[in-house]
This record gives C-alpha cells, structure tokens and sequence, in this order.
C-alpha cells in the first residue's frame, strides 16, 4: 500500500489538529486512507488494516480518518512519522514540504544558497504546478481500474502475479500491425498501443521504433517490485502490463533518452505518459494513463508538448504571476533515494502556496 508518511507539525497545518493527534498518539498503529484507497477495498473509520514490515512481521492498524487523495499523493494510506519510525523503522527523510511562503522567489533563492537547485540533483513539485502530461496515475486510481492484483515474491526484485488475473487481463503474444511489435501488455492497453502505433505509422516514423530490440528485451508484462522502492517495493506498472518499454538499448534508466519527441508526442496523444521525465529518466518507457496529454502546456525538460506553457497566478498572492519553467516547476528529490511509496511530498494547502523539496539526507 503506497504510503505517505509527515511529521506532526505538517498533518496539523495540512489535514488538521483533529486528525493530526488521533495519527500521533501512541499505542495502537493508526492510519488515515485515502478517499480513493477506501472506496477500492469498501473501508471505513474504525477498520484494522493487517500490515507488514519489510521483514514481514504483522502491524494491525486502525484506520483513524478517511482524507482527501492529495494528501495522500493519490496513494493509499498517511502516517505520522513517529508511528513510521516506532513500528515499521522507517526514518530517513525523502522530501521537505515549506508552506505559508511570503514570497516563493525568495525561498527558491534561499535554497539555492545551500546549494539546493532544482534541475540538478534535486526535483521541485509546487502546488501551482500545471498538468504534467507525463504524470502517471496513483497507485490508488490504478488499483480501481485494474483491481488489486494478488502477487508473491519470488526473491530479489522477482514477484508471480496471480496466474488467474494474468489469465483474465493479458493479451497474450499480441502482434501489432503497422510496427511490427509483439508483447504481452494489458487488453485495455494492448488496444491503445495499436492506435497509438498506427498513428506512428501514419506519420512516416515506423522506422524510429527498433522493433528487434524491443521485442528482445523490452517488452510490456513482467512480474517484478519498482526499480527504486527499496525496503518496501510496490509492484512495477509492468507486473500490471500497463506499460511498454520501447528501444530500451538506446534509453537505459537513468540515461539521456534517445527517440524521436514526435513519437513521444504521438504517444501522450492516445494515453501514455513518457519516461523520458521521470527521475530518473527511463527513456524507453511508456505508461497508460488513459486520457490524451498531447495539448498539455508543461515545461518538461525533455520532449516537450507544443502547446505553450500558462502562466500561473500564485494562491493567495493576487500579484504575483509567474510562467513555469523547467527549474521551478516539479518536485526537488534525490535522484538515488526517492521511495515513492514511502514518501512526504507536494502538498496543495488551500489559502497559500507550498513548495516541496525532496532529498534523500
């Protein structure tokens, strides 16, 4: 279960005093869950969720409060970070959130001084951020529109997703028309790659998709754990064949990507966010979000949409307008520590802006 853990001072600035003491007090784990997470699994106040460690042993948590899906970054669960610590030894810090700001120039400046610079080895995410058209879907949403997927781990980053699901929702040895691709993704999204390749097609790009290599090593269902979730993993959106990995020699994670952005484009247009964005950047890496991101306004560094970039008037600062650009647009993380699923990040307060900073330190 995706989790966001804070400190104290920020659940009673962010969701509120009430439910900030009911997470912090001691004895019983307490949780808060998502609206989304609730209506997946028919939760309600009161319920004991059955939790385990990253050396599986049990953890019953009473769910305390049922919160809005932002302040759980459209994940499932939110937990103080002294629960996190006593029961589950989780203390490093991945991100810092600043709320209440004067002035949002002055605090990026004032970051910069301790050498925090967004676009280096540090992501920054405001609550004025537009659309990303390569942000990809909460673990909660994912979970309501394929179900919660039933898997084992095998060892190492190795998991066995339940062979009657796979049965049910995998498009077996599909082979495409127009790019000669043959992969085993997700029937839902099977049919969106077929558009999306005829499209390509279309455009006289056919060429720029190295068929051979990606049907040697890259590929859509795999069962395997997040490159990056460290102790606690989450399954990958492969493990679901929700996403594709195209031309993977050519885009190792973490390196600059390789491809042509009118394919990237192409591909926001019928439903997949690019990996090229990501942090780290994994440029052969294609996930289905299921609506078109093509016409999305957004300063990505890599690849980016035609459509302009709108400028954004600050919340609660009526003067103040500022057009995003690539280094004051998304989140501040650590490039080797970021753990999704156990993560604080980005809050949208509703009076003032927020900024949030993540580092692995």
């Amino acid at each position: 279960m995706a989790t966001k853990i804070a400190e104290t001072e920020w659940l009673r600035t962010m969701v509120g005093p009430e439910v900030a003491e009911n997470l912090s007090t001691g004895g019983a784990t307490r949780v808060a869950m998502g609206e989304t997470a609730a209506q997946v699994r028919g939760a309600r106040v009161g319920d004991v969720l059955t939790l385990r460690t990253s050396r599986f042993a049990r953890r019953d948590a009473l769910v305390v409060a049922i919160v809005a899906d932002w302040v759980v970054d459209s994940g499932d669960l939110l937990m103080s970070a002294g629960v996190a610590l006593d029961k589950f030894g989780i203390a490093r810090i991945s991100s810092v959130a600043i709320v209440g700001m004067e002035s949002p120039t002055r605090v990026l400046r004032g970051l910069g001084r301790v050498g925090i610079v967004p676009g280096t080895t540090w992501r920054l995410r405001t609550s004025w951020d537009p659309p990303n058209p390569d942000g990809t879907l909460g673990s909660a949403t994912v979970k309501k529109l394929f179900g919660e997927v039933p898997y084992k781990p095998t060892g190492g980053s190795g998991i066995v997703i339940d062979p009657a699901w796979a049965t049910a929702n995998i498009s077996w040895q599909r082979r495409y028309l127009d790019v000669r691709l043959r992969n085993n993704c997700h029937k839902v999204v099977a049919t969106a790659l077929q558009i999306a390749l005829t499209a390509i097609a279309d455009a006289g790009l056919a060429s720029v998709i190295d068929a051979a290599n990606t049907n040697r090593i890259g590929g859509c269902f795999t069962g395997r754990f997040n490159r990056i979730g460290r102790s606690y993993p989450s399954p990958s959106r492969h493990s679901l064949g929700i996403a594709v990995d195209i031309n993977p020699t050519a885009n190792p994670v973490g390196g600059e990507p390789v491809i042509d952005c009118r394919v990237v484009r192409i591909m926001r247009e019928h439903g997949f966010a690019w990996g090229g964005n990501f942090w780290p950047s994994d440029g052969m890496h294609f996930e289905w979000v299921g609506e078109p991101r093509h016409e999305l306004g957004f300063p990505s560094g890599r690849c980016r949409n035609r459509a302009p970039s709108p400028s954004t008037t600050l919340p609660g600062f009526s003067g103040t307008t500022v057009t995003p650009t690539t280094t004051s647009s998304t989140v501040v993380e650590n490039t080797t520590t970021t753990i999704p699923e156990v993560t604080s990040t980005s809050v949208v307060p509703s009076t003032a802006p927020s900024t949030s900073v993540a580092s692995g330190t």
